[in-house]
């Protein structure tokens, strides 16, 4: 291991730590619960991989723009289904709004006259369109295929 004055990446503050993953991890700054650094020392942990390849891997974890763009492309799959999740539950709850008002008005379901003025425009208005137009521009953005 580098001793405290011959750090790679030169600041002396630059330090060690195990972290959850049972491996080395590199940085300085405050070190939370699970062993990693406020501020990662990409330097250090690569030099110290290259000195002991059986130490592999150390964080801050070695990525590549594949691995970033897989991850990326997660994260938007994720946050899609979220939406058209959140989407869902916005339209249930407009039923049951309608539902409930037809039963105190002892008139007939989904007559768009009667139920316009009720409470669910403001949901359609105020969330669902916001969330939709979220979703629309989250469909946009175009993933590298694998």
């Amino acid at each position: 291991m580098f001793g405290q004055k011959n750090r790679p990446c030169g600041n002396p503050k630059c330090g060690v730590s195990t972290g959850i993953h049972d491996g080395l991890t590199f940085g300085h700054g405050n070190l939370n619960m699970n062993g990693y650094w406020a501020f990662p020392c990409y330097v250090c942990a690569r030099a110290h991989e290259k000195e002991y390849p059986e130490d592999t891997p150390c964080w801050p974890f070695e990525i590549t723009r594949n691995q970033l763009l897989t991850a990326e492309a997660h994260m938007l799959h994720d946050a899609k289904q979220e939406i058209k999740g959140t989407l869902a539950l916005l339209e249930n709850i407009v039923g049951t709004m309608r539902d409930r008002k037809v039963k105190e008005d002892g008139s007939e379901p989904y007559h768009k006259e009667q139920w316009a003025q009720y409470d669910e425009t403001f949901i359609q208005r105020e969330v669902a369109g916001p969330l939709a137009c979220v979703l629309a521009e989250l469909e946009k953005v175009r993933t590298p295929e694998k």
